[in-house]
């Protein structure tokens, strides 16, 4: 699940040399990579990655993250004052029964400066417990939120935060007749109030086969006021687009998306109307957009981009695609989304990123800029001699004003991932770069960044990992990229 959180950003990122056959770059100047501070049990084989950061000051930044080996999973926090970055391991609540207990923590919001918030869930056998963190003076405060009378477990799994004590969650919970809800928490005056139910639209069930509730984004521009989407199953099992909105305190039922004229109308559980609906951005005014995909009458895949004024979401529009783009553009392995991220600094002014197909299934960026409820887009330039026909992905986008954004994901020039930074500045999308790895790492190893965060306009940190030498072997990233 990716997390959506709106941050601010621009930067002139400097171009470099060619990635033909995987190669290393030369050092990209003003991109620093580093490895992530280690926790203190991972030792020997193990995984270990940054999923998540939030930065809203210069140096200052808080990250989420995990660590696997064959015995452990576990969620971390990771924070950095005044340029030095620690990491911590949450405890495990108490309340917990007795077994084999993992943990996770999958996003995080900064407010202000030493007054970050996360969330994730705590897991023993079956049983789950959510989880909230809450940034202090001396470390994390964890809570355990409260859920709906008869629950038998949940998990939150986003968080957005408009002012400091003034927070919503979103997750999922297993009701007393062991099917799955949409969770929603509301923090207010840094008090946690009593936990809801996402409501599904009319045509909307729990019991049938097939897709399950699922709230996989949110943004809130301001206290009670926020937007979530995601995927339900409607009576017959298909998944449809899910659309929550929160006014003054109030989440209003959820409605179905409305999709484009070419989507499927066949319904089944294993049809898929909508694949997936994804990532959501609110501008200052409350204009929020979400972009997912969808299927159409002969299973083809497309992108769509749905917006909501006024607490009112208008129908979906397909994804505008370059010219290149094959008969079946879109076409992933679900739940794999071909949109990856949109961030909307002011209303009506957002940009979004993602990949196409060509005719002959090679891999392209697909970069996406509106203006006025008018959308353009582009292909993503690669330096000469790179290119990503084995694969890309493009999973978090940061825009410090209409026009002036960063994206980061991943890309497979020839073999192996090698990690991807692309900058849009005054409107017009300049060639992707591969971010540098730490000192230490070799010629021959697989990296990827899965969040960024722009606490100026003269600074991004993204997160992400590394790899070599194969299955556990993956190691926390984090990169700087300054403006001169």
């Amino acid at each position: 699940m990716r997390v959506v959180l709106v941050s601010v950003a621009f930067l002139i990122l400097a171009e470099y040399g060619s990635a033909a056959q995987g190669s290393r770059q030369d050092p990209t100047p003003g991109v620093t990579a580093i490895k992530a501070p280690r926790p203190s049990n991972a030792k020997g084989r193990y995984n270990f990655e940054l999923t998540d950061v939030a930065c809203v000051a210069l140096r200052n930044c808080a990250a989420t993250g995990y660590l696997f080996t064959n015995t452990v999973s576990r969620g971390l926090l990771f924070v950095e004052e005044d340029g030095r970055w620690s990491v911590s391991e949450p405890p495990l609540p108490g309340i917990l029964r007795q077994g084999h207990k993992s943990e996770g923590v999958s996003s995080v919001s900064c407010p202000a400066a030493g007054h970050c918030v996360a969330v994730g869930y705590a897991a023993s056998g079956p049983q789950l417990e959510p989880l909230v963190f809450t940034q202090r003076t001396r470390g994390w405060q964890e809570t355990v939120p409260p859920l709906p009378a008869g629950a038998k477990g949940g998990r939150l799994d986003l968080v957005s935060c408009p002012s400091i004590g003034n927070c919503t969650a979103a997750g999922t919970y297993i009701d007393s007749s062991g099917n799955d809800q949409g969770l929603l928490l509301d923090e207010s005056n840094a008090e946690w109030g009593p936990p809801s139910t996402a409501g599904l639209p009319r045509n909307g069930s729990v019991t049938t086969s097939g897709q399950t509730p699922a709230i996989e984004g949110l943004s809130c521009w301001a206290p009670g006021n926020c937007a979530a989407v995601g995927v339900y199953g409607d009576t017959y099992g298909s998944p449809q687009g899910w659309l929550l909105t929160e006014t003054h305190g109030v989440w209003a039922q959820g409605v179905e998306a409305r999709l484009p004229a070419n989507a499927s109308t066949r319904e089944g559980s294993y049809l898929y109307p909508v694949i997936n609906l994804e990532p959501v951005s609110c501008a200052p005014n409350g204009d929020c957009t979400a972009v997912g995909d969808y299927g159409d009458r002969r299973s083809h895949q497309f992108g769509m981009i749905l917006s909501e004024h006024a607490g009112h979401w208008g129908p979906a529009k397909r994804t505008p695609l370059p010219a290149n783009a094959g008969p079946n553009p879109q076409q992933g392995n679900a739940p794999l989304s071909p949109m990856g991220s949109i961030a909307c600094p002011s209303a009506g002014k957002c940009s979004a990123v993602g990949w196409y197909l060509d005719n002959h299934r090679n891999y392209h960026g697909l970069l996406l800029r509106e203006r006025a409820g008018r959308w353009s887009r582009s292909e993503l330039v690669f330096p000469s001699g790179a290119h990503a026909a084995l694969g890309m992905s493009l999973d978090s986008l940061a825009c410090r004003s209409a026009g002036n954004c960063l994206a980061v994901g991943t890309y497979n020039p020839t073999k192996g991932l090698r990690p991807l930074i692309v900058t849009e500045r005054n409107g017009r999308w300049i060639k992707g770069t591969e971010a540098p790895p730490p000192k230490g790492v070799g010629k021959n190893y697989n990296g990827s960044l899965s969040s960024v965060s722009c606490p100026s306009a003269k600074m991004c940190v993204a997160v992400g990992y590394t790899q070599t030498a194969g299955f556990l072997n993956q190691r926390g990233l984090i990169v700087t990229i300054r403006r001169g």
